[in-house]
């Protein structure tokens, strides 16, 4: 399909961008035709390739590419942001969300738009103490209701991959490679969940199962 608008000239304008997300997942028919289009790319069209793992990416993709790095916002940019698109919200709640987002500004507007406060505190509490009795996990499913909507269960598996991986850098080794394989679960998990309809109550229990996982200590997870 892609080969077939190439053939085409932009509509509404001279130039035109082709984005490709996630890159690094494309199976081999894909990236061989990626790789034509590269190697003759049409007059005026632009390829942004979105890699998570820029590695699995085929050395000819790669040396015909300008690599582009997008580091997490700072406080200052994501409280300016959430000011002009969120005005009603409070300083305190602005505070609350940019603490939660971990650098990302749709996480930081989910936080606000679908009233995600009670949802992080206890996704906090379960990394903080684990879950043995599996209480918090119920209390993460009654919390985000019986329908909610899917923008907020995907929202709610964002706050989750954020709040899961902050501080990870300070964390002792052996907890570490736990966190980085909740993630990993995590994010096969969001990309599972727009292909069928999930149970929103067992979703949030399988995302506090994770989070148990990855608590410290072990043992009360």
């Amino acid at each position: 399909a892609m080969q077939q608008r190439l053939t085409t000239r932009p509509t509404l304008g001279e130039r035109r961008a082709i984005i490709i997300d996630p890159a690094d997942d494309m199976e081999k028919s894909a990236v061989n035709a990626l790789l034509k289009s590269l190697e003759e790319p049409p007059q005026g069209t632009h390829f942004l390739l979105i890699a998570h793992q820029p590695g699995r990416l085929l050395p000819t993709i790669r040396s015909r590419c300008r690599v582009l790095r997008f580091a997490p916002l700072d406080a200052d940019a994501l409280d300016a942001m959430l000011v002009r698109d969120l005005p009603q919200a409070s300083s305190e709640l602005r505070r609350a969300a940019i603490g939660a987002a971990n650098g990302s500004a749709g996480i930081a507007l989910a936080y606000v738009e679908h009233g995600l406060a009670s949802l992080h505190d206890l996704m906090q509490d379960i990394l903080r103490d684990g879950d043995a009795a599996f209480a918090l996990r119920g209390a993460l499913a009654e919390q985000i209701g019986a329908r909610p909507t899917r923008e907020k269960l995907f929202a709610t598996l964002d706050l989750a991959r954020a709040t899961l991986s902050a501080g990870l850098v300070d964390m002792p080794r052996e907890r570490q490679l736990r966190v980085i394989e909740a993630h990993g679960e995590l994010t096969r998990l969001a990309e599972r969940a727009p292909t069928y309809n999930f149970d929103a109550g067992l979703l949030v229990m399988e995302i506090g199962g994770l989070l148990a996982s990855a608590a410290m200590p072990r043992e009360a997870a």
